[in-house]
């Protein structure tokens, strides 16, 4: 009897640590609530050899698509959010059941801030966009989308100290470089209406709402210019709501919070042009709204509850999620708007524009100036030179290269970006065996030597 029940045990046991693996074929696993992507089955070979990382890897992709993970890491994340511990690196467990995205940490303590340098840098990246639109009768308008924990900050954990100085929106939009919609302020004035949903990064409706109507206003010039959204019209709450951090936790059964269904019931006046399938999609395409305006939207995932009413109030508008920024047919709208959250501010100094530069004022050599390196590539229908000098000055306001052939010389404005002394434009064309020199000004002026250029 007793090896009987012994047999028994371990057949039971055999099958609890095989029904991972028997349930592969049908518990599917794609990554997709979870925001990332999974560990793909590794190689055996590699390179005509054995991978010798196979069974390091092969462990990572099991780990990723056992049968059962998702329903098991949901079980996992009640246990430990119930002591207010988050099982994901990206979630922050905060209190009264708010999650916050880790990203947006550095924002919220400090430590992350742009430095000095990196904020003229960026402040001299958007006035130049400004004024090469501007040359091109376009208007241009920065509003960036303040972090969650930027407007309730007294639901973060008590582990995070909040900085008691502005956050990097504040201080860029302090500077005064751009026209901008402040909707970290309006949203401030009116938190105690909750805009943003718990368990998501994202604003929820009633937030929308009302950084729907301060874009819109800015965008049209006047008030009654087009339809305009009301954060106090009628509305009920519907609790089938499951936010992006709160799916991260709980990939299977996640819990569900309020929707705030507005009931004023305002009309769809545009429509859709070419193929839409979700509102993430890269580009998308709106006509038929109030104003006769051509507005170009360059956004992020904030943009998503913006879209309706944005389209209804203009007659064109082109939303677009490409960096780098596609600008190169800019000179077709009316209004420009760079809508970005404010975790992703940094991002603006990776990449110039897709931008053709502007023409600037020729700078006298300097034989005995700093080292540079350039390099060029076609792109967009031109040539892009980007590549950086030796040392650049502190809080860069202006960076011009200078391009020479022959006894032909042109300036054009570039963009700081690519590294603390990088820099990059677009131009139409550009022949072989052209030198380039370089001028950054800040607190002082730099200038590079001449160098020759790189073609890859």
């Amino acid at each position: 009897m007793k090896k009987s029940l012994c047999v028994i045990f371990i057949c039971l046991a055999l099958l609890v640590c095989a029904s991972g693996a028997l349930l592969m074929p049908f518990d599917r696993q794609d990554g997709a609530s979870e925001k990332r992507i999974l560990a793909p089955f590794p190689e055996f070979l590699s390179g005509g050899a054995v991978n010798l990382s196979f069974p390091m890897e092969f462990e990572g992709w099991l780990n990723d698509h056992i049968g059962g993970r998702r329903q098991l890491t949901s079980f996992y994340s009640r246990l430990l959010t119930a002591i207010g511990t988050s099982p994901n690196a990206q979630v922050i467990v905060g209190k009264e059941g708010w999650l916050f995205f880790r990203e947006t940490v550095p924002d919220y303590t400090g430590e992350g801030a742009l430095s000095e340098d990196e904020l003229y840098r960026l402040d001299c990246v958007l006035r130049q966009i400004n004024d090469a639109l501007a040359g091109n009768g376009v208007k241009f308008i920065l509003a960036i989308a303040p972090n969650k924990s930027t407007i309730y900050p007294q639901y973060m954990p008590d582990a995070y100290p909040h900085a008691d100085v502005p956050g990097n929106a504040a201080r860029l939009m302090a500077l005064g470089g751009v026209r901008f919609v402040d909707w970290a302020s309006l949203l401030l004035e009116h938190a105690n209406e909750d805009l943003y949903y718990r368990g998501d990064t994202h604003w929820n409706e009633r937030g929308a709402r009302y950084a729907a109507a301060a874009l819109i206003r800015a965008v049209a010039g006047r008030k009654d210019a087009a339809p305009m959204p009301d954060p106090g019209a009628p509305f009920r709450f519907e609790r089938d709501y499951v936010g992006d951090l709160t799916q991260m936790l709980y990939p299977v059964n996640a819990p569900r919070e309020d929707r705030i269904v507005f009931e004023d019931g305002t009309p769809q006046q545009y429509r859709y042009t070419g193929r839409m399938r979700t509102l993430e999609d890269i580009n998308i395409s709106t006509e038929g709204g109030a104003s006769p305006l051509r507005v170009l939207m360059l956004r992020d995932s904030f943009a998503n509850s913006l879209i309706g009413w944005v389209s209804n109030a203009f007659s064109s508008v082109d939303y677009s999620r490409q960096m780098p920024l596609p600008l190169q047919k800019a000179g077709e709208y009316d209004i420009v708007v760079l809508q970005i959250v404010e975790r992703r501010l940094r991002e603006l100094l990776d990449d110039a524009p897709v931008l053709f530069a502007s023409p600037a004022d020729l700078f006298p050599a300097d034989e005995n100036g700093v080292g540079a390196v350039a390099f060029a590539k076609l792109e967009s229908g031109g040539v892009r030179i980007w590549g950086e000098v030796d040392a650049a000055p502190a809080r860069v306001t202006e960076c011009v290269v200078q391009i020479i052939i022959g006894d032909r010389i042109a300036a054009y404005y570039a963009y700081p970006v690519g590294g603390e002394a990088g820099f990059s434009l677009l131009i139409p064309s550009l022949e072989e065996g052209a030198t380039v020199a370089v001028r950054f000004i800040g607190d002082e002026m730099v200038t590079s030597r001449a160098v020759s250029v790189l073609f890859e």
